[in-house]
């Protein structure tokens, strides 16, 4: 009764501490993105027409804030901090970075576009142990084999759409051995956020990662040596598969939990079982390694084996046959 009523008193000390407030907040220049700091991730809201936001705030005690920022390509990205008090018109006022045109320049790349699609980078990830021991770890030959197999698989269906699909199997970027691309490149790519592409500051490029001496002009493609209407376009997958070690501890977990339901050995999100696949696709002119736009969808299996292989090629097919006008 004690620990209950010490509860409520504190709750509604915290409760007296709350109030709340409507600000009006606008980013300018005009067409700018407003993102809200939410508790976990931010929200975002397209102000192309700069007609700005409402927000209704609750703030939990003098020293809580809340966090609103702005962010338009060819402008430095700018924060501002709400506090209880606050005026309750706010405007962010972004600085201009020099040399970044501020809107993307006019492409003839999109739905008519013949994309080079490279060899796909796949990392195949092993779900192994339970309980404190559980982990996830890549598997080198698994990802080697399945990435020539999918390769495999891709170039198939390329035949049938020569005039949308082609393999593009040469030196792009600076990379050791056999390896088309570079984990740093991959690296960079997985950092970025779909919805973000057009408003990043600096328009994101792997032009940087191109092989010195590189020639940047339209790649040569037998068959298509006049066209200029070409993305360059980059593919990841990362799939997992639970080991059977990790799937006959999660049945004798579960079995001795049924027998001894007060036992707190067992717990349900330490021994799921994670066998799903994260499929990208990352579109890029090769004049500039401009990132154009991404792609991306979850697969409920792993790739593993060749059937699900072949259901995996098939929707990264679907992916690039979703490619939007950039």
């Amino acid at each position: 009764m004690k620990i209950l009523a010490s509860f409520l008193f504190i709750l509604l000390m915290v409760l007296a501490g709350c109030s709340s407030a409507v600000y009006n907040i606008k980013a300018y220049p005009e067409g700018s993105l407003i993102r809200q700091r939410d508790i976990i991730e931010y929200i975002d809201v397209d102000t192309s027409r700069n007609e700005g936001i409402t927000r209704k705030v609750t703030f939990f005690g003098k020293a809580d804030s809340v966090s609103f920022m702005a962010m338009k390509r060819g402008y430095k990205e700018d924060t501002v901090w709400i506090r209880k008090g606050s005026p309750a018109d706010v405007i962010i006022r972004l600085e201009k970075i020099p040399g970044v045109e501020p809107s993307a320049k006019a492409s003839n790349a999109g739905k008519d576009a013949l994309l080079l699609v490279m060899p796909p980078f796949v990392e195949a990830v092993l779900h192994k142990g339970v309980g404190n021991l559980d982990r996830y770890e890549v598997s080198a030959e698994d990802s080697e084999k399945i990435s020539a197999l999918m390769t495999n698989l891709l170039n198939d269906e390329f035949i049938s759409a020569k005039d949308k699909c082609r393999l593009y199997g040469q030196s792009l970027f600076d990379a050791s051995g056999d390896a088309k691309i570079p984990g740093e490149v991959i690296k960079y790519l997985l950092s970025l956020k779909p919805n973000l592409i057009k408003y990043y500051g600096i328009p994101p490029s792997v032009g940087k990662y191109y092989k010195r001496g590189f020639n940047t002009e339209v790649p040569y493609v037998e068959g298509n040596a006049d066209s200029v209407n070409q993305l360059m376009v980059v593919l990841h997958c990362r799939t997992i598969k639970p080991t059977g070690g990790r799937i006959a501890g999660n049945f004798i977990m579960g079995v001795a939990s049924g027998i001894n339901p007060g036992s707190t050995v067992y717990n349900p999100e330490a021994f799921n079982i994670d066998s799903s696949s994260l499929i990208s696709a990352y579109f890029f002119h090769p004049e500039t390694g401009e990132v154009t736009g991404m792609l991306q969808k979850v697969l409920p299996y792993d790739l593993f084996n060749e059937k699900s292989q072949a259901s995996g090629a098939i929707e990264l097919m679907k992916l690039l046959d979703e490619a939007p006008l950039w």
